[in-house]
């Protein structure tokens, strides 16, 4: 039997607002192979509309409304476990895949359309089962209006390098988390939690003390930084980063981002994603974060 797990990345991003030319960064096309068992590319316009249809509960006495997008591509794995034979992306390597595709470039691709789709012998599809991810974690937002909605060249070689390093068994525990936290903050559209899971992330990657905790944030956040291409993120920045999420743990509101806090958001997004990569592709930098001693030693505090 032909078994095929999926997550369908639709076009909506492209209608919602100003952003980049569809002609200008074409989407993935043709097929584009991250693993053997891996690809990106478009399913058939026939069963990517069954599988949009059949994560659309029609309820009951309803008539069905005509959808508004369609397929902009798909996250696909073929051949899929085929046991247990109706239960989708059963060991998650589907899905940490879209999530390590986040860290390359984030996309508002969610696990709306995730599905198993079966297929006859003949080559015919014979059933559909949507996947069990569902509720506000099934959804993804990004920060930044008029963000390009999709993976271009260069990014799909990036992720085939991070698809060719699962399972992340070799991360230790605190990029794990890190990775996780950043994961969890793509499946919320507030900007406050969000701006709390990413600063918790980076916390997870450089505390080692139970005292001085703005200074290990203030100090070594913009020190990893330092050590990361194409990432600015100043002790300014960083202190901006760091009283903003003490007045949400505290229970204050985050108020209205002005520019500037908004593009302090958006470096601290990005060092999160590009230390992640780093550890994920380079075992010597991952195993700096597997003890305390190693990171005080690499990015020691002032006396």
């Amino acid at each position: 039997m032909r078994i095929q797990d999926v997550v369908i990345h639709t076009n909506e991003g492209l209608f919602q607002g100003p952003g980049v030319r569809i002609e200008s960064i074409p989407p993935p096309a043709p097929l584009f192979q991250l693993a053997t068992d891996l690809w990106l590319g478009k399913l058939d316009d026939e069963i990517a509309e069954r599988v949009l249809d059949s994560c659309e509960p029609a309820g009951y006495g309803n008539e069905k409304p005509v959808r508004q997008f369609g397929q902009l591509y798909a996250y696909v794995r073929e051949p899929a476990p085929a046991e247990p034979l109706y239960v989708w992306d059963s060991d998650s390597r589907l899905l940490t895949s879209v999530a390590l595709s986040r860290l390359v470039h984030p996309t508002l691709i969610s696990f709306h359309y995730a599905a198993r789709i079966l297929y006859d012998s003949d080559g015919t599809v014979s059933r559909i089962i949507p996947g069990e991810v569902r509720g506000a974690a099934a959804e993804a937002w990004v920060a930044i209006e008029g963000h390009r909605d999709w993976l271009n060249p260069t990014e799909r070689e990036e992720l085939k390098q991070l698809v060719a390093r699962l399972p992340l068994s070799h991360l230790p525990p605190r990029v794990w988390r890190a990775f996780w936290y950043h994961e969890y903050s793509a499946r919320t559209r507030y900007v406050d939690v969000k701006w709390t899971l990413i600063s918790t992330a980076l916390e997870a990657l450089v505390h080692t003390e139970r005292s001085r905790s703005t200074a290990q944030f203030t100090v070594r956040v913009p020190a990893v930084a330092g050590e990361l291409t194409g990432c600015n993120f100043s002790k300014a920045d960083a202190e901006i980063a760091y009283e903003f999420r003490s007045r949400l743990s505290h229970g204050q509101g985050l108020g209205e981002l002005d520019d500037n806090a908004r593009r302090v958001y958006q470096r601290m997004e990005a060092v999160l994603r590009r230390v992640v990569v780093r550890a994920i592709l380079e075992a010597e930098f991952a195993q700096v974060f597997a003890a305390e001693d190693g990171i005080r030693s690499r990015w020691p505090l002032p006396s």
